[in-house]
């Protein structure tokens, strides 16, 4: 699954701009014909609505997927019933932090999503085992 903002009448990128929209893609890995749009938003109703609003349809169509699966035609008349898994959500960073939750403002204290580094740190840290990772319980004392 991924998912990303875009501004269809701006081709630079989006920005805030009435006509900012969001997508999320589904695919079946291997062959780029398997890449489907499985929602499209209005950027400013998520705003509004918040993410549980947007994407319940969408995480109800997931579970169905996963609970009931579909048949599928195969050569020789063959038939079968694939099951569905979500193994990754990617996007950029902006998309990922914000449908996660996480902080969307990459000029906060603590920005980055992965450990507990500031902006006064950030150019001196380079190593992972140089650094302490977020965890459930201090994300929300850091941000």
């Amino acid at each position: 699954m991924y998912f990303e903002d875009y501004e269809n009448t701006n081709l630079l990128g989006s920005h805030e701009g009435l006509s900012k929209s969001g997508a999320v893609y589904i695919g079946i890995p291997l062959k780029v014909e398997n890449i489907f749009l499985f929602i499209l938003f209005n950027t400013i109703d998520r705003q509004v609505f918040k993410n549980p609003v947007i994407f319940f349809r969408a995480v109800e169509e997931l579970n169905y997927l996963i609970r009931a699966g579909i048949d599928i035609d195969l050569a020789n008349n063959r038939h079968e019933k694939v099951y569905f898994k979500l193994a990754l959500f990617i996007g950029d960073n902006f998309e990922v932090c914000s449908i996660l939750g996480l902080s969307e403002s990459f000029k906060s204290k603590f920005f980055c999503h992965h450990c507990i580094v500031n902006q006064s740190e950030k150019n001196t840290v380079f190593l992972k085992k140089d650094c302490n990772l977020r965890t459930v319980n201090n994300y929300d004392e850091q941000n």
